[in-house]
């Protein structure tokens, strides 16, 4: 309570933003709500911000409010703390002015669907539900006209956001699952995980729901994971009906439905709210979704699959042999195993992107073609004059995108567009 009036308090001066994008422009909206001031600072010095944030800038502002994107040992929130400063992440900071409720999603992979899926089933359970957080709304958005006892935020939290969290206390976790990713951020597995695990100690009712990978992972690191969790295992059924006509029946899935329907039965909710849901639940964009098909050749587009276990998990999903484009920025993790673990799914690797020359080196000579390409384009173009009809063209990158596109849906619509063109090329030559 003491921190909370302290952080109030600090309002009667400006408060500095920390980066000027969606996250930022979110914060300014609700500290004007609350009749506060503020100033930005952004290191891109974008629209006229402040590029620097100097140690006469630090002693102007007691509290500091800063977007996901800066690690927690950046030099200006170390600045800002030698100054006695409060610092808060955008999310932490919002979940003090939040009346509603907080359900918390996290994981490696399928956060950011199993988040839209709960929000979409508590809609049809009559809820006033909003899917916030790392999905593209802040929290922070939402306060100003949105604020109510009865509401739900349904927020997808990330390693970045949970990593330093103090103030934000879910009422609910969902943990889809856990597997390498951000090593870059994080360095190691452990490391990471204990990022996640923050959320678990911020929990204000005995309500997780985790994957079984999530508790594999713990063991391993012998951290406790909480008597009243429920652990679900995505090769059990665990009695659920899902609707055939659903998306959630295929891999990946059918883990998502099912860590959603542990949280509804420990709810309370009937059933036929979830099911009514799943069977109108569209995936959001650049998630393993068909783009086109012509000659026996059908494309895919999996651009959101930006670390290895998502990668994996869509080439599992043909079960047989596909022509993959992958490839990226790297974000730590050992290139062996993944390899390797490629190796049996593979007609055609067609590698583009910072990593391209490694896992090249990895995949070379061991039966599969691999071949290093300057664009998607022009891999798109390879894979498709080698692919035998029938045959599958898959792109799912297995890396971020930000050494060649500036985030995940850029490089897919850049995918969709090229295939767009590739099939009207290939409509002139036929």
């Amino acid at each position: 309570m003491f921190e909370t009036e302290k952080i109030l308090s600090s309002l009667n001066r400006p408060v500095a933003i920390f980066g000027c994008g969606v996250s930022g422009r979110a914060i300014e909206r609700l500290l004007k709500h609350l009749g506060a001031q503020s100033e930005y600072y952004d290191e891109s010095g974008a629209d006229n911000v402040s590029a620097d944030f100097s140690d006469f800038h630090a002693t102007r502002h007691e509290l500091v409010v800063y977007s996901p994107g800066f690690p927690k040992d950046h030099e200006w929130l170390a600045r800002a703390k030698k100054q006695k400063a409060i610092c808060l992440g955008e999310m932490d900071f919002a979940s003090i002015f939040w009346k509603g409720r907080i359900i918390s999603v996290t994981g490696t992979n399928g956060k950011t669907s199993l988040t839209k899926f709960l929000t979409e089933s508590l809609r049809c359970n009559g809820q006033d539900a909003f899917a916030v957080g790392n999905i593209g709304m802040p929290l922070s958005q939402l306060i100003p006209d949105l604020n109510s006892p009865d509401a739900i935020a349904v927020c997808e939290v990330s390693s970045f956001q949970a990593e330093s969290m103090e103030h934000f206390t879910p009422d609910s976790l969902l943990w889809t699952n856990m597997s390498y990713d951000h090593l870059d951020r994080h360095q190691t597995l452990e490391n990471y995980f204990q990022a996640k695990y923050r959320l678990i100690q911020r929990l204000s009712s005995p309500r997780l729901v985790m994957g079984q990978s999530v508790k594999n992972i713990a063991s391993a690191f012998d951290q406790k994971i909480p008597d009243f969790a429920e652990i679900v295992d995505s090769t059990d059924d665990c009695g659920a009906r899902i609707p055939q006509d659903s998306i959630f029946n295929r891999l990946p899935q059918r883990e998502n439905y099912m860590l959603a329907h542990r949280f509804w039965k420990i709810s309370g909710y009937p059933e036929s709210d979830l099911e009514m849901a799943a069977k109108t639940f569209t995936l959001p964009r650049h998630r393993l979704a068909k783009v086109s098909e012509w000659d026996g050749v059908s494309f895919w587009n999996d651009s959101k699959a930006t670390n290895f276990a998502a990668t994996l998990a869509a080439l599992k999903r043909f079960g047989h042999k596909v022509h993959w484009i992958g490839g990226g920025c790297f974000k730590g993790g050992d290139l062996k195993p993944f390899a390797e673990n490629l190796l049996p799914h593979l007609d055609g690797a067609y590698l583009i992107g910072e990593t391209a020359r490694p896992l090249q080196n990895h995949l070379a000579g061991r039966g599969a073609f691999v071949q290093v390409y300057a664009g998607l384009e022009n891999a798109l173009l390879a894979a498709y004059m080698r692919a035998i009809k029938p045959g599958v063209i898959l792109f799912s990158p297995g890396f971020s995108s930000f050494d060649q596109f500036r985030g995940y849906e850029e490089r897919g619509d850049s995918f969709e567009h090229a295939v767009v063109e590739l099939k009207q090329h290939s409509k002139k030559l036929n």
